[in-house]
């Protein structure tokens, strides 16, 4: 099995879901430190800010799961999740997966996307995936 290891990944991605015959994996859920795996295609995204700037997608991401946290996903974190990802012209057809809510965690977010405008993709068509980004542990 082809597999990427994202534990050390610089910024977020997205995982779009497809049969590629490489899995992307990922350590998530904060200090619980749960293995993840998703086949597909890799896509980084917001990643031209420079990382130690506040409003870096990534850091916006892990503000909503301080450290000690449990990692889990809730409605609150979606909400808050889904307000982040509007405020940048590139992520903002990305959205929480509201049905696969209880399977995210931190750094492993279901997610819907669409095509727009700014975004970084294009001939995908909706995209069923996962929004990543490297591990608060």
């Amino acid at each position: 099995m082809k597999k990427v290891k994202l534990w050390e990944i610089s910024g977020a991605a997205l995982i779009v879901q497809e049969s590629t015959g490489v899995y992307f994996t990922n350590q998530v859920c904060g200090t619980a430190c749960l293995q993840r795996e998703l086949e597909g295609v890799l896509i980084p995204i917001n990643n031209d800010m420079v990382l130690s700037d506040p409003e870096h997608l990534e850091n916006q991401l892990c503000s909503l799961f301080p450290d000690g946290s449990d990692g889990l996903l809730n409605e609150e974190k979606a909400d808050g999740i889904d307000t982040i990802l509007q405020k940048y012209p590139e992520t903002k057809g990305i959205r929480v997966n509201r049905s696969l809510i209880h399977q995210s965690v931190e750094s492993w977010i279901f997610v819907i996307a669409k095509e727009t405008e700014f975004g970084c993709y294009s001939g995908f068509g909706e995209i069923k995936g996962v929004l990543t980004w490297q591990n608060s542990d």
